[in-house]
């Protein structure tokens, strides 16, 4: 097994660079945060997923379309009606099965909750990183690089020896071919 997780702040568009891995709409996203829990994308001859909750020891079988009702983020989850509180999710984690031909040869895939947005899932985020091999960092190129996401780089991933980070740069048609020049230029020099 392989394992890569698909990180950045929230709103980057983790789940949409992972729903054009699939070529199909399956994870919820949104321009607000909106995944709420780990899920690993696992290869799988028919679409299917499994949801482990918190407490229950055998996991539940749903139906891929229905993803969103246990992936989701939803307002009437925010404890104390407060949008920048603890969210709470009966929830651990879900195991989507997907004819991905990238995933045939044990290669998982992780979708992670946005960084910079409820600590309590970043913790989530920052405990999986133990779990994975290699990382995808997406960024936007509106905002490329804040200094949390540098300092997320360096400490959570180089910092936990990762060799294997590639970065997806989001929002790419916003850009002008000048643009895009200094963008990866951006991107070489932060990382040196």
């Amino acid at each position: 097994m392989f394992r890569v997780i698909v990180v950045g702040g929230f709103s980057r568009g983790k789940s949409t660079l992972i729903n054009a891995l699939l070529g199909d709409k399956v994870l919820p996203a949104k321009m607000t945060p909106t995944t709420a829990v780990i899920t690993v994308i696992k290869y799988g001859e028919q679409p299917r997923a499994l949801v482990y909750f918190k407490d229950r020891d055998e996991p539940e079988e749903v139906s891929p379309e229905n993803l969103r009702e246990y992936l989701l983020i939803r307002r009437k989850d925010h404890k104390h009606g407060s949008y920048s509180s603890r969210i709470e999710t009966p929830v651990e984690r879900v195991e989507l099965y997907y004819p991905l031909d990238l995933c045939k040869n044990g290669v998982e895939i992780v979708d992670s909750p946005g960084l910079e947005e409820d600590e309590t899932r970043q913790k989530l985020s920052v405990r999986f990183l133990n779990e994975c091999d290699a990382a995808i960092m997406v960024l936007s190129c509106l905002q490329l690089f804040s200094l949390q996401e540098l300092k997320f780089v360096r400490e959570e991933l180089i910092g936990r020896g990762y060799d294997h980070i590639f970065y997806a740069v989001n929002y790419a048609d916003h850009l002008t071919e000048d643009d895009e020049l200094d963008i990866w230029e951006r991107v070489r020099e932060k990382n040196r």
